[in-house]
């Protein structure tokens, strides 16, 4: 058996880590893994979020978390397999662990990924969080309010019930409202930027809020709001499809620039310790990272390109040194997590940290219509498997939550398939070669 699962893992490899030319790509069983957002943590090293999808349609997409070292090497991978949502904002809770949230799912997972709590949702997403100085959890999106979206904040308690919701309701018919940004101000008040929208009509927005949520101050800004931050002095940066905006703390505009790459979308911005930016995004094929000045200059342009696919930044750290890194997803063969930074180990790590489950049977083997998985483990935490045919192309996944479990054949041609069976930190695995007859 232990052979046998090492011809797979291989095979796993070729197809999905074949590297740029610059950076580390992440992933390796499940063939469709992206990273949304990451951030610097204490401990020097880095968190990376987004999800990850048997399928190409992205038809059921689970939660994904990488936690790495300062160099890029993974400490941990935890993936939620239960839930059909992904990652796009992530922020280190101060006694240890990560708030997260994203489309349908708000969770809290201690300093090992575990989960402490989760909430999942059919009608609202979130694309930024924050930890209040009370120790509680704000997270910032819309509520889907068919036809319209609705702006929308909630607030947690440590254990994860709401304490309160914000939503901003449309005043005019068809109109689209959304928070992108959420941020705790000094003397206890929140910051919250976001976009509204009517067909062409898009005008961004920032609010100030109580700490109950109660609206204080509302200002109209720029048009399409993607993602704005605080800056170091008490102002407020601030980028749209279309430009880069710098305000102070009443709101009043102090610089505006157009966009400096054409054909160029951005993702995510942060200020530096020099009191200049950095952006990451995307666009002909490879990734952006972009560095301005504090007045909004082009001080660098790094571009990251792969000859066999294409390259998407959606998040930019910091490193102590001050060197800039993007997170995002690369697409040569199929798709992996990617981080602008050359790890010191790949493919050959990533098999040796494996630990093989000698704990599953299957069977009959070979089977004309059913087959199935039986195991005597307490099914304490989630497994997955994946049916895969000679090509590697996923035919047929789910969840075992039984210690018996019937996987229905019928559907599928006459031949060899391999039947891989995971945890959820991916780290333990059994594969089987299964034939159809």
């Amino acid at each position: 058996m232990k052979s046998l699962f090492f011809i797979v893992i291989i095979l796993f490899s070729s197809q999905i880590h074949a590297q740029p030319s610059i950076g580390t790509t992440y992933g390796g069983v499940i063939p469709y893994e992206y990273f949304y957002t990451g951030i610097n943590t204490s401990d020097g090293g880095f968190i990376m979020a987004g999800g990850q999808s048997l399928d190409a349609s992205f038809s059921t997409v689970a939660p994904w978390l990488v936690k790495t070292n300062a160099i890029g090497d993974t400490l941990w991978s935890r993936r939620y397999p239960n839930i059909d949502a992904d990652i796009d904002a992530v922020e280190e809770i101060g006694t240890g662990g990560y708030f997260v949230a994203g489309g349908n799912y708000c969770a809290v997972v201690d300093a090992s990924g575990d989960l402490v709590w989760e909430k999942n949702y059919t009608d609202r997403s979130f694309f930024d969080v924050t930890i209040t100085s009370d120790g509680h959890y704000l997270a910032a999106g819309y509520l889907d309010t068919l036809p319209v979206h609705q702006a929308y904040l909630v607030k947690f308690d440590a254990n994860g019930d709401t304490i309160w919701t914000r939503t901003l309701t449309p005043t005019l018919a068809l109109t689209n409202y959304r928070f992108s940004t959420i941020e705790e101000l000094p003397n206890g008040n929140y910051i919250a930027m976001g976009t509204k929208a009517n067909g062409l009509d898009r005008r961004g927005f920032i609010e100030e809020l109580t700490p109950q949520g109660g609206l204080e101050n509302y200002r109209e800004v720029g048009e399409f709001i993607i993602r704005g931050m605080r800056t170091l002095d008490n102002g407020y940066f601030l980028f749209s499809t279309e430009e880069i905006i710098k305000i102070d703390q009443n709101f009043d505009t102090v610089w505006v620039k157009d966009y400096i790459v054409e054909g160029y979308i951005i993702r995510e911005a942060i200020e530096l310790s020099t009191g200049g930016y950095a952006l990451a995004g995307w666009g002909s094929n490879q990734g952006l990272l972009l560095e301005l000045d504090a007045l909004g200059n082009t001080v660098s342009t790094e571009y990251f390109a792969d000859s066999t696919g294409t390259i998407y930044l959606y998040g930019v750290m910091e490193e102590s040194n001050g060197n800039i890194v993007g997170v995002g997803y690369a697409t040569s063969n199929n798709t992996d997590g990617y981080l602008t930074k050359d790890s010191t180990s790949l493919v050959s790590t990533s098999v040796v940290e494996i630990e093989l489950m000698p704990t599953f049977k299957l069977y009959p083997n070979p089977s004309q219509d059913v087959i199935y998985i039986q195991t005597e483990l307490d099914l304490k935490n989630s497994f997955s498997y994946a049916l895969m045919n000679n090509l590697g192309q996923v035919v047929e996944h789910g969840v075992l939550n039984n210690n018996l479990n019937v996987i229905d054949l019928k559907e599928l041609s006459l031949g060899i398939y391999w039947m891989l069976i995971y945890d959820d930190t991916m780290k333990k695995q059994e594969a089987f070669q299964l034939q159809k007859n």
